[in-house]
C-alpha cells in the first residue's frame, strides 16, 4: 500500500519532524490493519477523480473531485496546495481562492481570477492541468475524516462542464 506524506512536515531535506512520523505511522498502521488483520473498512484516503471549470455568477472555478475519501474532505486551516499549469507545464498563477465545497463531501473548489486585462485568467481551460504538491516541498493540507492524507498528483486535465 500507498500512505502519502505531502502534507507533513519537514525538519531538513527528507526527515519529518516528530509528530509527523506519529502521524505517518498512524496512517500506515490503519492500512495494516485494514489490508493484512480484516480491520475496519478503511479508504486509501483522497485521490484525484476529475476537474471541471464551472463558470458561476461569482467568477470562474475549477471543481477537483476525489475518490477514496473517508467521510469528507477536511484540512487543517486555509486549504493549499493546488496549482494550474499550462500544456508545456509553464504554471498559470490565477488560483486566489481554495475551499472545501460546502455541497460535496469529495470535491475542492478553484477560484480563478480573470482579468484577461491584467494578464491574469486562464487562456485556454482545456488546455490546463491540476496539480497537487507540484513544488519542492509544498505546503499541502488536504485530508479526510480518517485523517489519510491526500496524493500529489498531477497533471490532472481540465474538462469543461457539458451544461455550460
Amino acid at each position: 500500500g500507498m500512505v502519502p506524506s505531502v502534507d507533513l512536515e519537514l525538519v531538513d531535506l527528507i526527515h519529518m519532524d516528530t509528530q509527523s512520523s506519529k502521524k505517518l505511522a498512524q496512517r500506515l498502521a490503519k492500512q495494516v490493519m485494514r489490508d493484512l488483520y480484516g480491520g475496519p473498512k478503511l479508504e486509501n484516503g483522497p485521490r484525484p477523480k476529475s476537474a471541471v471549470w464551472v463558470d458561476t455568477p461569482y467568477g470562474p472555478t475549477i471543481r477537483v473531485a476525489f475518490t477514496n475519501v473517508n467521510g469528507r474532505l477536511c484540512c487543517n486551516g486555509r486549504l493549499s496546495g493546488f496549482s494550474l499549469c499550462d500544456a508545456d507545464k509553464n504554471p498559470i498563477p490565477v488560483i486566489y481562492n481554495q475551499q472545501l465545497a460546502p455541497d460535496a463531501p469529495d470535491t475542492v473548489i478553484l477560484w480563478i481570477t480573470h482579468y484577461p486585462e491584467m494578464k491574469l485568467f486562464v487562456p485556454e481551460p482545456e488546455k490546463t492541468f491540476v496539480y497537487y504538491g507540484r513544488t519542492r516541498n509544498p505546503y499541502c493540507n488536504l485530508t479526510d475524516e480518517q485523517d489519510m492524507g491526500a496524493s500529489a498528483f498531477g497533471p490532472l486535465p481540465v474538462t469543461k462542464n457539458a451544461a455550460q
